[in-house]
């Protein structure tokens, strides 16, 4: 999706349709810049959203693996903003 909306932004920039058309003054050319920057950071973000996922899912597969489901555990609810405390901690 993030590869999708990067290049929906670039072709609305080089795109001859435009909400506002280029030969109002000043406004013409700032629909450009504003949406297709716009459309283009939320791709890229996206991109890295699911790049950081991949990687938190990786740890947590190998935790698991490694025999360590309880710090699976933990990260996997931390991720969902769930917080649990260690008997150590009570």
């Amino acid at each position: 999706m993030g590869f999708f909306n990067t290049c929906l932004g670039v072709a609305y920039m080089l795109a001859p349709v435009d909400a506002i058309p280029d030969f109002i003054p000043a406004l013409g050319s700032l629909d450009d810049t504003f949406v297709g920057i716009g459309v283009c950071l939320l791709g890229v973000s996206s991109l890295y959203r699911n790049k950081l996922r991949d990687v938190k899912t990786k740890t947590i597969l190998e935790l698991i693996d490694d025999g360590n489901s309880q710090k699976a555990l933990q990260m996997l609810l931390e991720d969902k903003g769930i917080t649990i405390k260690d008997e150590e901690e009570a």
